[in-house]
């Protein structure tokens, strides 16, 4: 070891330093050495201004937290939480079943609208395009008179009035001697200038106005509409205006009849 003072190598039994004499810090046997050691000792004596350093306060550990302690379980709890956890993927299974179902209601409503919109829509262009309505025989009928055509006249009319004018018509070729009517009209137009007549023939021309059906499978029907007349209705009243070359106009009221899905006038044919 070595002397605290002058550094000199000393010996460990050594009580003084022999260079110095500055007694060893480690010898307890030295007054004031327990004291304070060297620093304490003064020739032999002790310091008496001298103070022992204080010892560090020791470390104290701040108190550990409280132990978080669970509430007692109760068991209608824990019995409800497991019914719970076994109804939730219940209920979840349900929910996928009916979302499922009505995925399923959907697309069927869906395939029923889209057919019933096509039958709809296919009944609207057949009944459009393919059933003949009342007013096409009014038209019929005018354009007959206008071409002098009395067979398609007559075609014109409900059956008991076409016998009745068939009859006439063919007792009126026997007296003549020519056959049809629209012949026997043109004999006549052709012999009026030998008698000093003028026959013109008239040209006739309809505009049709409205069509009022009744009557039959029509009434059952909430919307009513003139196509769905045409083929389920069984009367129908037309109300035109007929033009005789194109100028004297004349408003007519023709009562129809339907007769094996063809509309015949129901009124005489001359009044």
């Amino acid at each position: 070891m070595f002397c605290g003072k002058c550094g000199n190598q000393l010996k460990d039994t050594s009580r003084f330093c022999p260079k110095c004499g500055t007694p060893v810090a480690s010898d307890p046997d030295i007054p004031g050495m327990q004291a304070g050691g060297a620093a304490n000792y003064q020739g032999g004596m002790v310091n008496p201004a001298y103070q022992a350093p204080q010892p560090a306060p020791m470390y104290q550990a701040p108190p550990a937290p409280p132990v978080y302690q669970a509430p007692p379980v109760n068991p209608v709890n824990v019995a409800a939480a497991a019914a719970m956890a076994g109804a939730v993927p219940a209920a979840a299974a349900a929910v996928g079943r009916v979302r499922r179902k009505g995925r399923g209601a959907v697309i069927a409503i869906s395939i029923i609208a889209v057919v019933l919109v096509l039958l709809a829509g296919g009944a609207v262009f057949y009944l459009h395009n393919f059933v003949t309505g009342p007013e096409s025989t009014v038209e019929k009928l005018i354009g007959s008179l206008s071409d002098m055509d009395i067979n398609g006249v007559i075609d014109c009319y409900n059956p008991r009035i076409a016998d009745e004018y068939k009859g006439i018509m063919s007792a009126a070729d026997s007296l003549i001697g020519l056959t049809g009517f629209k012949g026997n009209m043109e004999a006549l137009a052709g012999l009026a200038p030998l008698f000093g007549a003028n026959f013109d023939t008239p040209e006739y021309t309809v505009d049709i106005k409205s069509v009022e059906y009744s009557g039959g499978a029509y009434e059952a029907f909430p919307i009513k509409f003139d196509d769905l007349g045409a083929a389920f209705a069984s009367t129908a009243k037309v109300k035109a205006t007929v033009y005789t070359n194109g100028e004297d106009a004349e408003e007519l009221e023709i009562n129809l009849k339907k007769y094996d899905k063809k509309w015949l006038i129901e009124d005489e044919l001359f009044q």
